[in-house]
């Protein structure tokens, strides 16, 4: 599947881009939630809470809207991003981009929503280690909309002949 990565202001500042990046997440890299990730694999991980779509229907740029990201989504469900960068996060945009969005891992979450019947904007995650609060974000910090990251991923795949597939 794939990841859009750098869709917040504060990541797009930080790594000197003024738009999302994309990456590709494996078979080899997706994890079930209750499964293990090897600490001998990673280099400098971070760990990010997302909003995961899962497509039963394809979608193929040019001109994707977000009603058609809605209509095309199957569920929706939380996931937890391992990132991971080979440059120790020494990095701006072409590094981020040649280094795979700094894909790792992404551990899917159990728990799958209609997004008819969840509101992308205001949905919070609050990462915790140890009790203490380490991070907060809501939906809507990406990209104004989540559903916008999958619009601009179906039309920026459209560039290069492709697109987003169902499943």
């Amino acid at each position: 599947g794939f990841k859009v990565g750098v869709s917040t202001a504060g990541s797009m500042k930080s790594f000197g881009m003024t738009t999302p990046a994309y990456g590709v997440y494996l078979d080899n890299m997706t994890v079930r939630s209750g499964g293990r990730i090897k600490a001998s694999t990673l280099i400098a991980p971070k760990a990010e809470a997302e909003i995961g779509f899962r497509l039963k229907a394809a979608l193929k740029g040019p001109g994707v809207t977000p009603e058609q990201v809605i209509e095309a989504t199957d569920y929706v469900f939380p996931a937890l991003e391992i990132v991971d960068s080979r440059f120790n996060w020494k990095v701006k945009g072409p590094d981020l981009v040649a280094d795979n969005t700094a894909s790792a891992y992404v551990v899917i979450g159990t728990t799958q929503l209609s997004p008819a019947d969840i509101d992308l904007l205001e949905e919070e995650a609050v990462m915790e280690i140890d009790g203490v609060e380490a991070g907060r974000g809501k939906g809507k910090e990406v990209l104004g909309n989540p559903v916008n990251s999958l619009v601009w991923l179906a039309n920026k795949l459209a560039d290069f002949g492709g697109g987003i597939s169902a499943g």
